[in-house]
């Protein structure tokens, strides 16, 4: 599937832009969402479920299905979030990563799963 993170709405990486923007988060009190969060809009879930949740594993069954590639199962049997998200997670927030590698690295993880991200759109004001 083909997914587009709008800029002008990405949250990440903490340091000044968590300042900025708000805490990263699926959907922020400030509107703004991490890459995971505009991904999991694109596939229909609703901005009420990814309120203020941090990870896809929070979103409920209802919204979220348990065979979302963002999601898996544990040993236990408990949904978590999937390796592919936890490592794309780890790449939104690293903040010592250039807005450039972030994006590379973020196009490069969803492909290793068969999926495609486009970056469209400019940052907002001051994160550059």
């Amino acid at each position: 599937m083909k997914y587009t993170i709008d800029r002008a709405k990405l949250v990440f990486g903490g340091g000044r832009y968590g300042k900025i923007l708000g805490p990263t988060q699926l959907l922020n009190q400030n509107g703004y969402m991490c890459c995971l969060g505009q991904i999991c809009m694109q596939d229909g879930v609703d901005a009420g479920a990814l309120a203020r949740k941090g990870t896809p594993k929070f979103v409920s069954e209802r919204h979220l299905p348990d065979d979302h590639w963002l999601l898996e199962k544990n040993k236990e049997g408990y949904t978590t979030d999937s390796d592919i998200a936890v490592q794309m997670m780890e790449t939104n927030d690293n903040k010592f990563c250039s807005l450039e590698e972030r994006e590379e690295l973020l196009i490069l993880l969803a492909a290793s799963v068969g999926h495609e991200l486009a970056f469209v759109g400019e940052y907002p004001a001051g994160v550059i």
